[in-house]
C-alpha cells in the first residue's frame, strides 16, 4: 500500500486538535508523562539553539567569499532598519486594536487560577553553553575571519557542524515537534486554560497575519521603487 506522507503543518494541526480533545480522556499520570517529555524537549531546544546559530551562520558567511564583509554589512543595515520599522508598525497597530479585540479574552485569562497545574515527574537540566546574542556574535566573527583562511581544519569542522545541525533538525526536532505541541495543549486542557487561550490566540493570529501581509506589500513596493 502507498504510504501517506503528511507535512509538518498538518501534523501540528492534528496535534493541536488532539491536545484539545484528549484532556477529558487521559488520566493524570499519562498527561504528566507528556508534560515530562515537554520539559526535557524544551531544555534540549534551549541547548541546541546556540549550536544551530553557529552551525548555520558561520559556513554561510565564509562561503560567500571575499565580498562577504560588505554584503553582510549591507544586509545587516537593511535587516535592522526593517526590524525597527516593523516594530514601530506593530506597536502602533497593537496599541490601536488589541484593547478592543482582546478585551474579553484577556479578562477570561486573567480570571483563571494559575496554581495547581500539572508538574513533570522529573526534568533534566540542559543549560546552553552560551546565550543567543553571544552565539550570533561568535558566528559572525568566525565566518568573517574564516573568509581569509582558505585552508584548514576549522572550515571543515564548521561544515560538519552544519551537517550535524541539519541531521538533528530532520531526525529529532521535526519528528518530535508535533508531540511537543500536543503536550502544550494537553497541559492547557488539563488546567482548563484552552478556551481563553485559544480565543486570544486566534484573534492575535488574525491581526498578526493582516500586519504581515500589509508590511510585505509595503516592502515589495519600496523594493520596486528602488530597483526602478
Amino acid at each position: 500500500m502507498k504510504k501517506i506522507h503528511m507535512g509538518l503543518l498538518s501534523k501540528v494541526l492534528i496535534a493541536i486538535a488532539l491536545g484539545i480533545l484528549c484532556p477529558s480522556l487521559f488520566p493524570d499520570w499519562l498527561s504528566r508523562c507528556f508534560v515530562t517529555f515537554n520539559s526535557i524537549f524544551s531544555n534540549f531546544l534551549n541547548l541546541f539553539i546556540p549550536i544551530l546559530i553557529i552551525g548555520l551562520i558561520t559556513p554561510g558567511i565564509f562561503e560567500l567569499g571575499s565580498g562577504a564583509g560588505k554584503l553582510l554589512l549591507i544586509t545587516a543595515l537593511i535587516a535592522y532598519t526593517s526590524t525597527v520599522l516593523a516594530g514601530l508598525f506593530s506597536y502602533g497597530v497593537c496599541s490601536a486594536t488589541y484593547d478592543n479585540i482582546l478585551g474579553d479574552s484577556m479578562t477570561a485569562l486573567g480570571n483563571l487560577d494559575m496554581s495547581g497545574g500539572l508538574d513533570p515527574y522529573f526534568t533534566i537540566a540542559m543549560p546552553p553553553f552560551m546565550d543567543v546574542t553571544t552565539a550570533l556574535v561568535l558566528a559572525f566573527v568566525l565566518g568573517l575571519t574564516l573568509i581569509h583562511i582558505k585552508t584548514g581544519s576549522i572550515r571543515d569542522v564548521m561544515k560538519e557542524v552544519r551537517e550535524i545541525v541539519f541531521m538533528v533538525i530532520r531526525k529529532i526536532i521535526i519528528p518530535l515537534l508535533p508531540i511537543f505541541i500536543f503536550g502544550i495543549f494537553l497541559k492547557m486542557g488539563e488546567e482548563g486554560k484552552v478556551a481563553p487561550v485559544m480565543g486570544m490566540f486566534l484573534k492575535m493570529i488574525l491581526v498578526i497575519f493582516a500586519m504581515h501581509v500589509t508590511f510585505l506589500m509595503m516592502q515589495f513596493f519600496v523594493a520596486g521603487v528602488i530597483t526602478n
